[in-house]
Formats: C-alpha cells, structure tokens, sequence
C-alpha cells in the first residue's frame, strides 16, 4: 500500500506539473520578450545618443538644441519600455486559477480512483494473504485475530460484490469466509447465486452440498444426495462429492457402495492427507460391519494409527473413549448457567469435534467420558485418527466457535493407545 500512495502521488506531481506548465511557458516567453524589446530600445537609444554627440562635437547641433535632443531621447526609450511592461502584463486572476487547478488535479484523481479504481482488490488481496500466512501458523483452533481477519476479508468481499455483481470469485470466496464463520445461511446464499448464473460447476455442487449437511447439524437432507450426485455427474474424480455420496450411502445401510465412494476418494488423495483420515476410518468400519454381517471385507485400509478397529470380546465393536476431568481456575470469572463445551478433535487435520458435550460451570468440577457415541458425524469419530487434542473451553455467549473472551484448557497429542489415562484439563486460559 505504501508503494501505491508514493505511485499516486508522483502521478498526481506529474499531473499538477502538466496542468500549470503551460502558464510557466507563457510567463517564460514573456519574460523572454520583454527583455528583448528592452535590450533592443537601449541599443537603438545608445546609437542616436552617439550620433547626436558626434554632430554636437562637429559643432552641427547649438547647445540649446543639443540638450533638448538628448532629453526628447531619453523619453522616447522610457516610454517605449513602459509600453512593452503593458503589452506583456498578465491577465488578472491568472495565479488563482492556476492555484486552483494545482488543488483539484490530485483531489479529482483521489475521488476518480475510489469511485472506479482498484484499492479494494488490492487491499484484499493483502488481507487474504494474512489470513493464509495465519491459517498455516495455526492449524488447531481459529485465534481471535483469525476471526477478525475472516470479518474483515467478508466485508471487504461483500463491497465488492456490490461494486460488481457479475464476479462470481468473489461469490465463491465469501461463501467459504462464511462456512469459516460458521454463518451457513449467508454460505448458502452465496452458493446458490454462483449456481444461478453457472450451475455446472462440479466443486461449488459439492460445496454447497456440504455446507447445506454442516448447517442441518449433520443430517443427510435429500438436497445434499442430489448434490453430490450432480457434481459427480459432473466430475467423477470429485473427492468431496465422493465423500458425502459415500456419507449418503452409509446412511441407508449400502455399505459396499459407501465402501467404494470411500475408496475411491482416498486413493485420489491419498492416505497420508489429513482429510482421508476420517474416510479411512469409515472404511474400516463398514469393513468390520461387513466381517460380522458374513460379509467380506474389501478393503486393507486400517485406522490411522495402524491398529485397526477394537473389538470387544462379544464380536460387537468396542466403543473407544477416553476420560477427562475438568475444572475452573479459580482466576476465571463466571456466572453458573455460562456454558462449557469439551469435546475432542483431530490433533491436525479438520477442527471439527469428533466428540463433544455440552455443560454448564455449574456442573464444575466433573468427570466426563468422550465416546465414539459423541461424534457429530457417522465416520468421523476419535477413533478416526491417530492422535487427538482434547479442549475444554468456557464459552461467553454460549457459541460453540472459539471468541475473545472466552476461556479455555487443552491437552495434545494423544495417542490412541493412552486413551485409558484420566485427563485434567483446569480451565485457566483466556483466549484473546
């Protein structure tokens, strides 16, 4: 921003120098012109003096007559240099004008650039470049300057979305902003006004599809299916579409089709990234559902920490969980109905709790068991991945998005394989 404003105001110098040059030129050539026609009067001035004095030497010229020459001289030279100051004489008002113009060319250009220039697509360009430089710094919870960037980076989108309806980007960023900011209707409509203008676009389909699961609080709507099939419609090799489809699918018990949607979208992003982790472990569980319906598995994918899923001894599947004993610092003020959540989550991977409940500060101090019954979604469970954070956090106003104010305690990595342990986690961090 610095670089532009020096641009600006060596542009507008170059436009202001510009706009006056011609007054200095004309005020040069007249300066120029009056010192010649002086100069040229005192040299016609000096040869008739010579001329004179030569006849009054010759004695041609009476003294009498000699001096009233050479006084009728001296007149005629003042009086032609008085007429050429007159002849060259600016015209009145000519130093305000120029004033003014050296005033309005930068406040014109200044006013022309807010109204049709691009600062706002620069200056969000440098926004959105902070909020990835954040987001790659900080990969577990959403911080407090994270938050106000997202709010500035989605004012800054729906401005320009009002200077030019027509650019469908800016659409698709201030929906993902919203999903950020956990405001899934203005996500939605954001979605929806991209597919009114250009509905064969097979990711904004899949986005849509789940930001409309997100905001139904996980729920398959009918709306999501149809979605997802038109965006693998679309885009066969589509990794989200073939997520929810698989979602879908496991919904109503066709396990081998959710198996291969499953499948297919984990080969395509490969197993070491953080998003397959959830699909891995929806394979190994439609796997285990297979094994003990007589069915056969399909797939060798096992969970992310290579242990596969646990069993009890019945043949039923063990429910995984782990303990967490939760208190208040003393420091913390707060009132006894404020809300605590706590929940578990992937140590790297999505923020999404894949366990949570729901308290209040009057239920302080309290032991609380995290189950695989707790998730928020089918697939997505803390036995989904290899090692988790568990957070408990004081809420101020009861929203279950991370604020300023609130807060909070966390513990992490844990492993799988420490899930027998009790966790203390004393509330004592207020996040800023």
């Amino acid at each position: 921003m610095t670089i532009m404003w020096a641009c600006f105001l060596v542009l507008s110098a170059i436009a202001v120098l510009f706009s006056i040059w011609p007054f200095l030129k004309n005020q040069t050539r007249a300066i120029d012109s009056e010192y010649s026609r002086s100069a040229a009067n005192t040299e016609l001035y000096k040869t008739h003096l010579a001329d004179l004095e030569a006849s009054f030497s010759q004695g041609d010229i009476e003294p009498e007559v000699y001096d009233q020459l050479k006084a009728e001289l001296g007149r005629s030279l003042l009086e032609d240099n008085t007429t050429g100051d007159e002849s060259i004489a600016p015209a009145k008002g000519a130093k305000p004008v120029l004033w003014l113009l050296v005033a309005l060319v930068p406040l014109v250009s200044l006013v022309y650039y807010y109204e049709r220039g691009p600062h706002l697509e620069l200056n969000l360009r440098q926004l959105i470049i902070e909020q990835n430089r954040l987001a790659q710094a900080n990969s577990q919870t959403l911080s407090s300057e994270e938050i106000e960037l997202t709010q500035e980076v989605t004012e800054q989108l729906r401005a320009l979305i009002a200077k030019d309806p027509e650019n469908l980007s800016n659409y698709y960023l201030l929906a993902r902003n919203l999903v950020t900011l956990q405001d899934f209707s203005g996500a939605i409509s954001a979605y929806q006004e991209i597919l009114s203008r250009d509905p064969k676009q097979p990711q904004i389909l899949a986005e849509f599809g789940q930001t409309l699961f997100m905001a139904s609080g996980s729920q398959m709507l009918p709306q999501v299916k149809t979605l997802a099939d038109s965006a693998l419609a679309l885009d066969g090799n589509n990794t989200l579409a073939l997520s929810l489809a698989g979602i879908t699918s496991y919904e109503t018990q066709e396990h081998q089709a959710a198996l291969e949607y499953w499948q297919k979208a984990v080969g395509l992003m490969g197993p070491n990234n953080p998003e397959a982790g959830p699909l891995l472990a929806g394979i190994d569980n439609i796997n285990t559902i297979l094994r003990h319906s007589g069915g056969s598995a399909q797939s060798n994918a096992t969970t992310a920490d290579g242990t596969g899923e646990a069993s009890a001894g019945d043949g039923t599947v063990a429910d995984v969980s782990v303990t967490v004993r939760v208190s208040l610092s003393p420091q913390v003020e707060y009132s006894p109905n404020q809300t605590v959540f706590v929940y578990a989550r992937a140590w790297q991977g999505p923020k999404m709790p894949l366990a949570i409940q729901k308290l209040t500060a009057a239920d302080l101090p309290v032991e609380i068991t995290l189950s695989e019954s707790m998730s928020m979604m089918d697939g997505m469970t803390i036995a989904s991945v290899g090692d988790i954070e568990l957070v408990a956090r004081l809420s101020t106003d009861g929203s279950p998005t991370t604020k300023p104010g609130d807060w909070q305690a966390s513990v992490g990595p844990v492993k799988q394989a420490a899930f027998d342990q009790v966790y203390t986690l004393e509330i004592a961090t207020q996040v800023e």
